[in-house]
């Protein structure tokens, strides 16, 4: 999934997803949990990391791909 996707999956500006990626913002519960069931996973997999990865190794690197250490 790219950042593009993502955004348009949680209804945000792609900006703003950028900068949640980027540690330059901390999304809100609102958006935390919309993150959440774009990407499949439970909004505490995005506080304290899943023990799955959110893509495999022969996906490309995509919007919050490592979506523990994001939001830590």
């Amino acid at each position: 999934m790219t950042e593009q996707e993502l955004a348009e999956r949680v209804g945000s500006p792609v900006d703003t997803i950028r900068e949640i990626e980027r540690n330059d913002r901390e999304p809100n519960l609102d958006m935390l949990f919309r993150l959440a069931a774009a990407l499949g996973v439970t909004p505490s997999d995005l506080l304290v990391g899943g023990e799955r990865p959110l893509i495999s190794a022969d996906e490309p690197r995509t919007a919050l791909a490592i979506s523990g250490s994001v939001l830590r």
